[in-house]
């Protein structure tokens, strides 16, 4: 029962997402709506706020649907996050800037006392995982490694969010990782991550041929999905969260000093992977 919850979750948050894509088409081509793209091209930059309306409709469903609603309240909690997640991350699509990249920038404007808004969607992202995850979290100091999970993740996947589709290229197998690790676990925390990749799935296609961006917005979410997926799915193990934790951070802190996209064409399979669906222009 809980697999096919699950999956009338991902089939209708994709449909929801794709109505919203088609009657979104027009605004999102009009100029405050329009970015530069990795080689310069404008086109619509804000595509992952798609997420927010579903993620609202979907969590309406679960409350009033009786088929997909769940005695837990965890459904709750996982479209909470996940919603504040797209919200920090059109904050920082909207309104931040690129003069300061990577903790490193960002921990530089605070010392000189101005913050920006990828210090706000980072420190927003990690205080929203505390609050969402702390029921899960026995005993409740193992919070902190949930919600650094949680927000690091999200932040991994704004880094590699750099070309089209490499970032939902990353996701999808890891979802099937967080759907094998959640198999036994309710449909109040099953169906919300399931409800999150078919609202990737709906925006795969226009991202990997450029006819629009996810932008933070989006890519903010499929990551917090990733990773409060592990937390879930790995709660009574916390080894293997802490080595989770250790993954994360580290190609976090990579991404200081050194480029993913040059790691990526370095590497045959990897740039073969990368560049597989996408439009060339030349």
């Amino acid at each position: 029962m809980i697999a096919i919850k699950a999956t009338a979750c991902f089939f209708g948050a994709f449909a929801l997402a794709v109505g919203f894509l088609f009657l979104l088409k027009d605004l999102m081509g009009t100029r405050p709506f329009l970015k530069p793209n990795y080689a310069g091209r404008e086109i619509p930059g804000y595509a992952g706020i798609v997420f927010f309306p579903c993620m609202v409709l979907m969590f309406l469903a679960s409350a009033l649907i009786p088929f997909i609603r769940d005695k837990s309240d965890g459904w709750i909690r996982v479209y909470a996050l996940l919603s504040g997640m797209c919200m920090l991350g059109l904050t920082d699509d909207v309104f931040g800037t690129s003069h300061q990249k990577g903790f490193g920038g960002h921990i530089g404007s605070l010392a000189r006392g101005r913050i920006t808004t990828g210090a706000l969607k980072a420190m927003g992202g990690f205080a929203l995982s505390i609050a969402v995850l702390l029921p899960y979290s026995v005993p409740r100091w193992e919070v902190l490694v949930n919600a650094s999970i949680t927000a690091l993740s999200a932040n991994l996947f704004n880094l590699l969010d750099m070309r089209p589709g490499r970032a939902l290229k990353a996701f999808f197998p890891l979802f099937g990782l967080v759907v094998f690790l959640l198999k036994d676990s309710g449909a109040g925390v099953l169906c919300p991550v399931c409800a999150s990749a078919g609202i990737a799935l709906a925006l795969f296609p226009g991202d990997l041929r450029e006819i629009h961006m996810m932008g933070d917005a989006g890519s903010n979410v499929i990551g917090a999905t990733i990773g409060f997926g592990i937390c879930a799915g790995l709660i009574e193990s916390l080894p293997w969260r802490i080595v989770a934790l250790i993954i994360v951070a580290f190609l976090n802190l990579l991404s200081e000093w050194y480029s993913f996209t040059k790691i990526i064409e370095s590497s045959k399979i990897l740039s073969w992977i990368d560049n597989a669906g996408r439009k060339s222009w030349e």
